[in-house]
């Protein structure tokens, strides 16, 4: 999952992310962990973690696709 990677490359834990981005950490766990999908999120909380993980939403989604 390209949050994990991306994450994972600034040096932060999930929680830093969740911190980061003002998005519940069971959300972030969610995801990495493929539960949930971004797609099936809210349009804010993707905007939010991609602006904290200096990346586009549709980077977000396209990853996942793939």
């Amino acid at each position: 999952m390209i949050i994990k990677e991306l994450r994972e490359s600034k040096g932060w834990s999930q929680s830093d992310l969740s911190r980061a981005a003002g998005i519940n950490l069971s959300v972030i766990q969610k995801w990495e962990q493929g539960i949930t999908s971004l797609a099936a999120s809210t349009s804010e909380n993707v905007k939010r973690v991609a602006i904290a993980l200096d990346t586009t939403v549709e980077q977000l989604l396209e990853s996942e696709e793939n």
